[in-house]
This record gives structure tokens, C-alpha cells and sequence, in this order.
């Protein structure tokens, strides 16, 4: 799980309304399995980088960084930076994020890290879990229309060009609460889980492109609100080839 909470707003191309609808857990974002690649970027404020990063209301497509102080990474690949942001982008933890239920409300949102910290952690992480310039690819044709899996072809290793059953540009991110009824942030509800193909970092800071491969919602069903652990192995099962 990474410390990105997308907003729940739907970020597909000409898509409008929630990802998840927050009472049912039902997604209602129609054809967006699948859908992608798009830019997400931060819902940090227009202005210099050494502006506090906070947005209480991030608009589809944008993110806003979760609180990980203290953070202890495991884990970690050999390009581990050295920001708690990044570390829990690229390594493993042992955080967790409740989902579901009327009052739950234990993520909570950075408030106090600047603009250029967010932009430089995003992008130094993203490339060093995805493996760039060696990255994976995908084609997510079949996946969108709904006849078979998404192909990953991975870009590096021994199995370079070759298609894979795993690879490390999927991962996992919380979807929080957006609606005028939604707790205050720098409190957040999570409402669900939005699993990304992560194809690369895109064009301006801070920002990176993905393709959704799949989605979950909690809904309010307290019984349903387990605990996700960051990093872990995906809550959200993935059709890929064999």
C-alpha cells in the first residue's frame, strides 16, 4: 500500500462522480478497469516548492500524502532515498489503513511537508520501486474490454520482453472520502483501495501515469473494515497472463 490518498473522484478520461460510493462499497465509475494511462499528480497549492503542501479537497486525478512520521521501512531496494515519504513509497512497513465503518477516520493527511519534499519523494520513489528506466510495460486492451487480463511485459531481468505474472509497478492506493459529509481532514476516511499499473513518472513534478487494473470499496459495513498493511501482498487479485 502506498502513502498516496487519491481522492474519490473519478480519474478516467471524461469521467465524472466517485470511484466507490461510500455507504455500499459498490464502484460506480463505470469502465474504469482498465482505464489508462493517466497523469496523477499532487493536490499540492500552485506556488513555490517551499509552500506547505496541504489540500483538503484534491480534485480527480491528485493525491494528497499521507502522514508517515517515524515510519520504519523494510524491505527496501538498493535505491532507497532517505525521506520517510519515500521510504514508505519504496519499502515495506508495518502501517495500516482501516477501511469501512461510519467512524473510522485513523488516516491522516500530512499537513505540515512542503510542496517540493511531496514532488521530490514522489518522483525519486516512483522510479526507484518501478525500476526505472527499466520498467515494465502494459497492454490493458483485453482488461478494459472485459475478454481477459491485462499483459505486462517485463523490461528488465532475465525474463526482459517476456510476459510476466508479477511486476513491481503494481501497487496498491488508499481512496479517501471527498464528499461534503467527509470528516475533516487533516483527518481522512479511507473508502477504498485503487490498484495501479505505474508505467512511469510523468512530466511535471510530483507526478507519475498509471493504468487501474482493479478496485475495491469499503461501504460501511464495520465488519468489512480490516486492516491493509502497506506494501504487503495486494488485497485486490489481479487477472495477469501466465
Amino acid at each position: 500500500m502506498k502513502p498516496l490518498l487519491i481522492a474519490n473522484k473519478d480519474p478516467s478520461p471524461g469521467g465524472s462522480g466517485p470511484i466507490v460510493n461510500v455507504i455500499t462499497g459498490q464502484n460506480v465509475a463505470p469502465n474504469l478497469v482498465g482505464a489508462g494511462p493517466f497523469t496523477l499528480t499532487d493536490a499540492c497549492p500552485t506556488g513555490a516548492p517551499a509552500q506547505v503542501c496541504f489540500n483538503s479537497l484534491p480534485a480527480a486525478r491528485h493525491y494528497v500524502p499521507a502522514s508517515v512520521a517515524a515510519n520504519p521501512g523494510t524491505l527496501c531496494p538498493a535505491c532507497q532515498g532517505g525521506s520517510q515519504l519515500e521510504n514508505s513509497i519504496e519499502c515495506c512497513d508495518s502501517r495500516t489503513y482501516t477501511c469501512g465503518g461510519t467512524t473510522t477516520t485513523d488516516t491522516t493527511i500530512d499537513t505540515l511537508i512542503l510542496k517540493g519534499a511531496v514532488q521530490n519523494a514522489v518522483d525519486d520513489g516512483i522510479k526507484c520501486l518501478i525500476g526505472h528506466p527499466g520498467q515494465d510495460g502494459i497492454i490493458a486492451d483485453d482488461l478494459k474490454a472485459g475478454t481477459g487480463p491485462a499483459r505486462i511485459t517485463a523490461g528488465s531481468g532475465p525474463l526482459s520482453g517476456q510476459l510476466v505474472t508479477t511486476s513491481k509497478s503494481v501497487a496498491t492506493f488508499p481512496i479517501i472520502d471527498t464528499d461534503a459529509t467527509a470528516p475533516t481532514p487533516p483527518t481522512v476516511k479511507v473508502v477504498g483501495f485503487l490498484q495501479l499499473f505505474i508505467s512511469d513518472t510523468g512530466g511535471a513534478p510530483g507526478s507519475f501515469t498509471a493504468t487501474v487494473l482493479n478496485v475495491i470499496g469499503c461501504g460501511n459495513n464495520t465488519s468489512g473494515g480490516a486492516a491493509i498493511f502497506r506494501n504487503s501482498t495486494s488485497p485486490i487479485p489481479v487477472r495477469l497472463i501466465h
